[in-house]
């Protein structure tokens, strides 16, 4: 047994002192839950109770001060936890109390992310579910947030489309095409679509190839030293049809 001998105020926190010499640092919450005074006699067991809930309720705290900083998942509120080597039993009491105050609930999370990855960030289905699940949500709850929200991602491609084009403009028709269709392959859109929204553009309306390669030739030109050679093959990598290329190599060699 040991009996407590002094509690005093310091800094929000209480500190008792028992009989052994030994001290110990609680909250206000764990004194009320365990009725703690001086001259109260405490079993060595009722002394473990009290440490673990003290340990539970300082860990608890910081996962609230977190999730009242920004939205967490359960499992990057457990990933925060395993990093301060928090035990697993008391991961899982501190869990189980955030999602009965609500103030951890993964569908949430899921559907406000998916509207900020679709609004925002423009990623397609398949790149949110990544994100989500990488974030540890189950797929049965990706599942669930993704058909309470709806989309049409042909739509979102005829939408984004037009602004990649343009930041394609100085290129060669072929590479444009080969950036375009490799970004949106990365923002993780269906091929189908691609191939069905892609197929109503006319990427000339975009971009003038005839004047690109003008520029190109410029640039590639003091690097090339007059050799035509050279300038047709730099031309060819960087994706510009051979007629177009010998066209203008002739008008170059004419002029030189």
């Amino acid at each position: 047994m040991v009996k407590i001998i002094n509690i005093t105020l310091k800094k929000e926190q209480y500190n008792i002192t028992f009989d052994n010499g030994e001290e110990l640092l609680v909250s206000a919450e764990t004194i009320a839950e365990f009725f703690l005074y001086n001259g109260k006699e405490l079993s060595l067991k009722d002394l473990a109770k009290i440490k673990e809930y003290e340990a539970q309720t300082k860990h608890f705290s910081y996962a609230s001060n977190l999730l009242a900083r920004r939205p967490y998942t359960s499992h990057e509120i457990r990933e925060k936890l395993r990093k301060r080597r928090v035990n697993e039993e008391v991961i899982d009491l501190i869990v189980d109390k955030l999602k009965r105050l609500n103030l951890i609930n993964d569908l949430r999370y899921a559907l406000d992310k998916i509207q900020y990855l679709i609004n925002v960030k423009k990623c397609s289905t398949r790149a949110i579910e990544q994100d989500l699940l990488r974030r540890g949500i189950h797929p049965y709850v990706i599942k669930d947030a993704l058909a309470q929200s709806p989309r049409d991602e042909r739509r979102e491609l005829e939408i984004l489309i037009p602004k990649l084009l343009k930041s394609y403009r100085n290129e060669s028709l072929r590479r444009a095409y080969q950036k375009l269709k490799t970004k949106l392959y990365s923002l993780g859109f269906e091929s189908d679509n691609i191939d069905e929204v892609l197929a109503k553009f006319n990427v000339e309306d975009y971009i003038d190839e005839t004047e690109n390669i003008k520029k190109a030739l410029v640039k590639l030109e003091k690097k090339a030293k007059g050799d035509t050679k050279v300038l047709y093959n730099k031309l060819v990598i960087a994706g510009y049809p051979a007629s177009l290329i010998r066209k203008l190599l002739e008008d170059y060699s004419y002029e030189n």
